[in-house]
């Protein structure tokens, strides 16, 4: 096996052992078949096995001839000893942010999971993570007695949380509403883009134009707000042809997974860039967006960085997947879900308590090659400290 494919191999198993031991993969529920875990992973159906049959002899799945791969239910699963009374803490995701398909088939999960750890290393609290639906099913994780606190991600009612989630210590990410009785660890989505536009101003570009097919995603529209401050603290007039927003494909009343809804940027990009005046900047939502913007102009004869910038928010795990490095902020999805598990222990021992704060993560800029820098444009690293307001 190469080293690269037993990187993969590795790779896969360890994360499908993560799933199912903090139960995000529910018992008796079907993995993916073992072609689509060789392509997504890029290794051959041997080591899929091969990772499979490891997980198998741990007792975590068990394989069903002419049926599939199932997750063993959890009074079968060797588990490590239970935690103390209330040291449980639960992740719930909502499909208000994205699916489960979604969550689980991205570094969304692995954001989660390694944020977490780096709050739990040497303390003995026990990480869950779960899944709410279109259809506000209450997964039985809420109901167990060892649960402490809850951290949750996406759009959440107030009719909701009063009933479910508010007799816990809870801490909300990344969606932020005021009406909720709880504290808030923000990757402040809004900064992000006005600090784009500020960066692109400063390099010279005078037409940027923001982009993202999940328009109505809750930090989406907090990226709007801030792409229009950042105009307007820069002199720049805002326009809404600027505004290159859509929702993509929907299944279930849920935005697809975007690498199943690989529709080309090309109908939302044709107008606005082939006409003379066209925008010499682009801030796109993250590392995805920007390359399928990227594909789109060149193919309307455009260059990168020559003719247009672009600039996303950074995922410094996916920085290597892509052929162009784009520069743009850090998005510190893991920082953000390691601050909120350490706020959430210490309210649960006792420490440092300050109800209803509001924290937000201060993004870095990452430069790369996908915009043109002047000359006395040193290379810096902005910010990379974090501000509770």
């Amino acid at each position: 096996m190469e080293n690269s494919e037993l990187r993969a191999y590795y790779k896969l198993e360890r994360e499908l052992r993560i799933q199912i031991r903090s139960g995000f993969l529910s018992e008796h529920q079907r993995l993916r078949s073992e072609n689509y875990l060789a392509a997504k992973y890029g290794i051959s159906r041997s080591s899929v096995r091969l990772a499979l049959a490891n997980l198998e002899a741990d007792g975590l799945i068990a394989r069903k001839k002419g049926s599939g791969t199932f997750v063993t239910p959890r009074y079968n699963v060797p588990v490590a000893p239970k935690s103390e009374s209330g040291k449980l803490i639960l992740y719930l995701s909502f499909s208000s942010l994205y699916s489960r398909e979604t969550f689980s088939d991205t570094n969304t999960f692995r954001a989660v999971y390694d944020g977490f750890q780096a709050a739990f290393a040497h303390k003995n609290y026990e990480f869950r993570a779960a899944h709410v639906g279109i259809d506000w099913q209450i997964p039985d994780d809420l109901h167990d007695p060892e649960l402490g606190g809850v951290i949750f991600e996406g759009v959440v009612d107030k009719e909701f949380f009063d009933r479910y989630l508010a007799k816990y210590r809870c801490i909300g990410v990344n969606c932020y509403n005021p009406e909720l009785d709880c504290s808030w660890v923000l990757e402040d989505s809004r900064g992000i883009a006005e600090l784009s536009v500020k960066h692109l101003y400063s390099l010279g570009y005078r037409k940027i134009a923001i982009l993202s097919d999940e328009s109505s995603s809750y930090p989406i529209q907090e990226a709007y707000h801030g792409y229009r401050a950042g105009l307007h603290k820069v002199g720049l007039p805002f326009s809404e042809d600027l505004v290159i927003f859509w929702d993509r494909e929907k299944s279930g009343g849920e935005l697809r997974n975007e690498g199943l809804a690989r529709s080309s940027f090309k109908p939302y990009l044709e107008k606005l860039f082939t006409s003379a005046d066209h925008p010499d900047a682009v801030i796109c939502q993250d590392h995805y967006r920007a390359e399928q913007t990227r594909i789109a102009l060149e193919s309307f004869g455009l260059s990168i960085p020559g003719d247009v910038g672009l600039m996303c928010r950074v995922s410094l795990s996916l920085k290597k997947h892509y052929p162009l490095i784009y520069e743009g902020f850090y998005a510190r999805k893991r920082d953000v879900l390691a601050e909120a598990a350490k706020q959430i222990i210490d309210d649960i021992e006792g420490r440092n308590v300050v109800n209803c704060r509001v924290t937000y993560m201060r993004p870095s800029l990452i430069k790369g090659e996908s915009v043109r820098h002047k000359e006395n444009i040193g290379n810096k690293t902005e910010g990379g400290k974090d501000e509770t307001k």
